[in-house]
């Protein structure tokens, strides 16, 4: 309901601005409920009403920026049309219409499958520009346009249960239910909803699809399918009431409600429902020509009256409440829906609706005689029983505003509206409608709205215009600009009267959190937030609590960027702006690595990475999903923390990453002893020192074993040292700068010979000095003959000898024992025959000793 202002203005050439007043421009061209719209043109200071298309069951909400700009929201309901804003008594409207977006509300059929034809109820079809998308399938299905509210489309192959999606170049939606995919044949209702046998019958539903069959309460009928949703049957000879069912090759359905027929008597309505043993009671039906008996819950009724298509009837004294049945020659029927015949009083009426205390006041109704008393607002009155159907009574002293009551012993009857005192304070009952904008008229329901003072009508204690009341039960008003949800109260000179309930306005976003991490807050100002019943972000549910003018909603795991949506009993607000859902990275592993190692960082809200940043180093991400991403270490990465970027944010790690270098690291092995029996156990010590300049990580040292040597015993310091395929594999994964790592392995030789190990190191750095990054020793075993000396004369001269072993033994000469340094090396004279070698020397010299020494 629109209010127009009439404006008296003096001096018009002094006001010759306010006609300057039109619309040049809106944006955005198109939206949907909740939406913010700014409106251009000229003169809106003093504008007091907005609609969409004229024919929006509520006008838009809106605030004046300036004289060239208001902005609007796109009410609930609002259609496809030209703005028009209401500055004073003139209307004026865009020269372009506001596409709002579809929206799908009802299916008639609800359920069906391929090739079922679905009309499609809502709103905003676009003719030659709708499409629609079924669940479970993405291609999108041409409509027939019937009209702005309805278009049909048949049901694709491969359609799922589930919303419909719903496409016009004015946006997209998704259907307020869901679309039920099936392949079985479903009722939705019949119409007549009783006949005789050979009447035909329409039944209304979804996949009907030839052959079937059509059972009225279990017997065959004749059926012709016209449609996918409707099939034209006879009702059979035989049949009896009860359920409609069609079967055909994909199932049975059966209605929900009775179809009534029989050969005997079919009762289809009656009335009135309420009554006593004087009131006339006509019942409605088929084949009531034949009616001898008509009984009310058991008792039988007096029949004074009867034709082919109705019987008349007087209930019976004491009947009570339960089923009317009639019988007759063909057999009899009984109501599903019951009679009642209070034993008590009933109130049908009153009159007049309103006076003053001691106005006299007559009470119609039933079962009065033996009334023990009446009452006005719970206030007991003065009465007389004038007859069995109406009482006389006076507004009793102190009576307020309330129902009247007739009581008669234990029994009581209340009336369902109020009687009004005219000398009480307003009495608010309703107001319609419950929610509205500043500049729309509403009705206030109740009582006593006469001797009205200032402030008459405040909305949330700000004032109201009203118009004169014609009735004291009626009161129009408009609602004032600076009105938020509250209750409505009316003055009047008795005293003033508030609503029970909250009257709600369009909410409105004033400022919100820009941005938030999972598991934070997002804040909402804003005005007329009371009671909200949802609040999304990107059409994620967020839980929330809320006051009038703020709202905390919790951000949940789900959470993604996009518009805040606020859903109240007074409207719909789509904010202008984003919230932005943030990263945050809670951890990553390995703590340190080199270029090329995988990290993978943990956290929430890692989609839509853009880089990941190494100390400042970037590179991008090669995995991710909502709570991880991976990355490898790119080669020129700093240590320092890690920070992820999104194009909505940022988070930096709150530990920091070891980005370790290439680095200068020895490997040394050594051997003990160099020359050993067969058979004897010799040891080998394996070094790694890391002379820096980084932490060195992955470490691994391989010893590849001779054929001839077998491990007895192996040990490390740090880390594990296994054999794996004739080698003994050292790992460990950290040496720190100046620090060192030591490994002892144990063999033996069964046979004699040179045995040569050798090491290798790797790590994932990689060594400043590859030449350091193996060791090698050459060890020896031998027999004792081996290592045993000969001495032999001949003549004048003596000669000693050895084998010639890979050993290389040394031959050392001493003449005099008790020296400790009397060993002297024998460096000539030694030669090698056959494998032998020989020293000669003379027997006229002094005294020597000779051994072997390696």
């Amino acid at each position: 309901m629109r209010r127009f202002l009439i404006a008296i203005t003096v001096g018009l050439a002094s006001c010759a601005p306010a006609w300057a007043t039109d619309i040049s421009g809106f944006s955005p061209a198109f939206g949907q409920p909740g939406n913010v719209v700014t409106i251009t043109g000229s003169g809106f200071t003093t504008a007091s009403l907005v609609e969409f298309n004229n024919n929006t069951p509520t006008p838009a909400d809106f605030i004046v920026v300036s004289d060239s700009e208001l902005q609007t929201v796109v009410p609930i309901g609002a259609t496809t049309g030209p703005l028009e804003v209401v500055i004073g008594a003139t209307d004026y409207t865009s020269a372009t219409s506001f596409q709002v977006a579809p929206v799908v509300t009802n299916f008639s059929p609800n359920v069906g499958t391929y090739p079922t034809m679905v009309a499609m109820f809502g709103a905003n079809f676009v003719s030659g520009g709708t499409t629609v998308i079924f669940s479970g399938t993405n291609t999108p299905v041409s409509v027939t346009y019937v009209a702005l509210g309805e278009v049909e489309a048949v049901v694709p192959k491969g359609a799922a249960t589930g919303p419909v999606t719903v496409i016009t170049s004015a946006g997209t939606n998704l259907s307020t239910v869901s679309f039920t995919s099936g392949t079985g044949p479903s009722i939705s209702g019949f119409s007549p909803e009783a006949a005789a046998a050979g009447t035909n019958v329409l039944i209304y539903g979804g996949n009907f699809f030839s052959p079937l069959t059509v059972y009225f309460h279990g017997v065959a009928a004749t059926a012709n399918v016209t449609s996918t949703t409707e099939i034209s049957a006879t009702v059979p000879i035989g049949a009896t009431a009860g359920p409609i069912s069609v079967t055909t090759s994909d199932g049975t359905a059966t209605s929900t409600n009775d179809f009534a027929t029989g050969s005997g008597p079919i009762i289809t309505n009656f009335s009135p429902t309420i009554g006593n043993s004087s009131t006339l009671v006509t019942i409605g039906g088929e084949n009531l020509s034949g009616v001898t008996s008509v009984t009310f819950n058991g008792k039988a009724g007096t029949l004074t009256g009867y034709g082919t298509g109705y019987v008349e009837a007087y209930p019976p004294n004491g009947a009570g409440t339960g089923p009317i049945k009639v019988s007759g020659t063909g057999g009899s029927f009984t109501t599903s829906s019951n009679f009642s015949a209070p034993s008590g009083p009933l109130i049908t009426d009153f009159s007049p609706v309103l006076g003053a205390v001691g106005a006299p006041v007559t009470i119609d109704g039933l079962n009065f005689l033996g009334a023990t008393g009446v009452k006005f607002g719970g206030v007991s009155a003065t009465f007389d029983v004038v007859s069995g159907t109406q009482i006389s009574a006076k507004v009793s002293s102190g009576a307020v505003t309330g129902a009247i009551t007739v009581l008669s012993n234990a029994l009581s009857s209340v009336t369902s509206s109020n009687f009004t005192v005219t000398t009480a304070k307003p009495a608010i009952t309703g107001i319609s409608p419950s929610y509205g904008v500043r500049g729309e008229s509403v009705t206030i329901s109740g009582d006593n709205f006469t001797n009205l003072t200032a402030p008459v009508v405040q909305f949330n204690s700000v004032t109201g215009t009203y118009q004169t009341p014609t009735s004291t039960t009626a009161l129009t008003a408009t609602v004032p600009a600076g009105a938020t949800t509250g209750y409505v109260a009316v003055n009047n000179s008795s005293g003033l009267g508030v609503s029970s309930g909250l009257f709600y306005l369009q909410p409105w976003i004033t400022t919100n959190t820009a941005g938030g991490i999972v598991g934070s807050t997002l804040n909402i100002a804003g005005r007329s937030l009371t009671n909200a019943s949802s609040v999304t972000v990107n059409g994620i549910n967020y839980s929330f609590t809320n006051s009038p003018s703020m709202i905390g909603a919790l951000v949940p795991s789900n959470a993604t960027t996009g518009l805040i949506e606020i859903t109240t009993p007074g409207g719909i607000f789509i904010s202008t702006n984003s919230f932005d859902i943030l990263p945050k990275v809670y951890s990553f592993s390995p703590s340190l690595g080199p270029a090329g190692t995988i990290v993978t960082i943990d956290g929430t809200s890692l989609f839509n990475v853009t880089s990941v940043e190494f100390g400042g180093v970037a590179t991008a991400p090669f995995s991710e999903t909502t709570n991880e991403v991976q990355v490898y270490v790119p080669g020129n990465a700093a240590s320092g923390p890690i920070t992820v970027f999104t194009p909505y944010g940022s988070s930096v790690s709150s530990n920091s990453f070891m980005a370790t270098k290439p680095s200068l690291l020895v490997l040394t092995k050594t051997v003990s002893p160099e020359v050993a029996n067969v058979g004897s156990d010799i040891s080998y010590t394996l070094t790694v020192t890391n002379e820096g300049p980084s932490i060195t990580t992955s470490l691994s040292v391989t010893d590849a074993l001779p054929d001839e040597l077998t491990v007895v015993s192996s040990s490390v310091s740090v880390g594990t040292i296994v054999p794996t395929g004739g080698n003994l594999i050292w790992t460990f994964p950290i040496l720190s700068n100046n620090a060192s790592a030591t490994a002892h392995i144990v063999g033996t030789s069964s046979v004699a010979g040179t045995v040569t190990n050798i090491a290798r190191l790797g790590f994932a750095e990689g060594n400043l000095n590859v030449d350091r990054n193996f060791a090698f020793t050459i060890s020896y075993f031998v027999t004792p003959s081996q290592k045993t000396l000969s001495a032999t004369q001949q003549q004048s001269s003596f000669y000693v000898s050895w084998p010639a072993t890979p050993a290389d033994f040394s031959l050392e000469v001493s003449t005099n024992l008790t020296a400790t340094n009397g060993w002297q090396m024998v460096t000539s004279g030694i030669s090698t025959i056959n494998g032998v070698n020989y020293y000669t020397n003379t027997i006229t010299g002094s005294a020597a000793f000779y051994r072997l020494i390696h």
